[in-house]
């Protein structure tokens, strides 16, 4: 198998302010896009010839991995004829839609660009089944109504596949990952059949998981259990809480002699060119990139990603957050399991709380306090001692023009 599919179109509005005009699959994860471990993985499996799927407004996606060489990958790309978010194909109508256009006639993996996936072995999923399904095993029991959930034997075949059961119906915490192994015969009969089937019943061929309790019965599927790391990082939350667990795996320790201040816990990585005064405590893990500078008296971290050219004042705390390139964070200021996108001003003494998003360019004044899962889009400015819940929006349009 040397070919891959990676799905990247949709339009992720859960993550609006910081995804309008930047891809969720360019969001970075533990310091690096969450597509490129995707990328990486499939080159360590052998796997080089890779197309992206992704819709016209994620051209970013092509400037930034282009053909793919710097990463020792061939990568070609299929633009879906969607907009926006209502006009979207859907995961399986997407699948069908780089297949057909892109003339796919060979066993592939089909993945979802956007998702984190770490740790998983992709020679499991083997060749003597139709299709494969890489599974994960839900710790919390109550997300099995948020994915497609399967039942394996003992012997890796999945006897039972269930889409969004509700928790007291669902016969296993074995979640879909849309990590899936198509052979040749599933692309070039069983899909084409089987969307053929809906579009004859006037049906959106959308769910993966429609596809895979159609066929569960009638043909082989392999269930793959892997132990790494999968997350979605759809939400605000889901996001911050799936940085912070790839932070504990993957960042390592990075210390410069410019840092002056007192480093606790595994996992601190300070670029040369950023600067820690003295006074300072960074918590690992934690990532400041070059040209970063902490002022005295400051926490940084846990789980804290500095992206280049920030700048934090006197007796600021930021925990659990990833505040994008080019910020300015004044003195005793407190930000906690929140994102900021680049260039976005942080007045004294103001407060952010937990899974609070805020787009590019923005200004809050001094002792703004943003309240938890609120949202603010870009180039907006606040009062002196505003209170701000929910979601402070501008229209769509005009916002991505302000941005270009």
């Amino acid at each position: 198998m040397k070919k891959a599919i990676l799905l990247t179109g949709g339009y992720a509005t859960r993550l609006f302010p910081i995804s309008i005009l930047r891809p969720k699959a360019l969001l970075p994860v533990a310091g690096k896009p969450v597509i490129q471990y995707l990328i990486e993985m499939l080159k360590q499996a052998g796997i080089t010839e890779i197309i992206i799927g992704l819709n016209t407004n994620q051209k970013n996606i092509e400037s930034f991995f282009g053909n793919g060489n710097k990463f020792g990958v061939n990568i070609a790309y299929c633009y879906e004829e969607t907009t926006s978010d209502s006009n979207k194909l859907g995961g399986l109508g997407a699948i069908n839609y780089v297949i057909e256009k892109m003339k796919v006639k060979e066993e592939c993996l089909i993945l979802g660009g956007d998702n984190f996936v770490y740790g998983l072995d992709l020679k499991k999923m083997k060749h003597d089944h139709h299709a494969s399904i890489a599974l994960y095993t839900l710790n919390n029991i109550n997300l099995v109504e948020q994915f497609g959930i399967a039942v394996v034997d003992s012997k890796g075949k999945i006897t039972s596949f269930q889409e969004k059961p509700r928790v007291e119906e669902a016969k296993s915490n074995l979640a879909s990952t849309l990590i899936y192994r198509f052979s040749q015969e599933f692309v070039n009969k069983h899909l084409p059949e089987y969307v053929k089937e809906k579009k004859s019943k006037g049906e959106k061929p959308d769910k993966p998981g429609d596809l895979w309790q159609h066929y569960v019965q009638k043909i082989p599927l392999q269930g793959v259990v892997f132990q790494g790391l999968w997350g979605d990082i759809g939400t605000a939350e889901t996001y911050i809480e799936t940085n912070k667990l790839a932070m504990n795996l993957i960042v390592r320790d990075k210390n410069t002699s410019k840092n002056k201040g007192i480093t606790s816990g595994a996992g601190i990585s300070i670029a040369e060119g950023a600067e820690v005064k003295p006074g300072t405590i960074i918590k690992g893990p934690v990532i400041i990139e070059e040209g970063c500078v902490i002022e005295e008296e400051s926490i940084i971290g846990p789980y804290t990603h500095l992206m280049k050219n920030c700048k934090v004042g006197k007796k600021s705390m930021i925990s659990g957050s990833i505040v994008f390139e080019n910020c300015i964070i004044k003195e005793d200021v407190q930000i906690r399991d929140a994102v900021i996108d680049h260039d976005s001003i942080i007045g004294k003494h103001a407060r952010i709380d937990d899974y609070a998003l805020i787009g590019n360019n923005c200004e809050l004044e001094e002792r703004t306090r943003l309240l938890s899962r609120s949202k603010l889009w870009p180039y907006l400015k606040t009062n002196k001692e505003s209170v701000i819940e929910g979601a402070i929006s501008m229209n769509f349009e005009k916002s991505v023009k302000l941005q270009k």
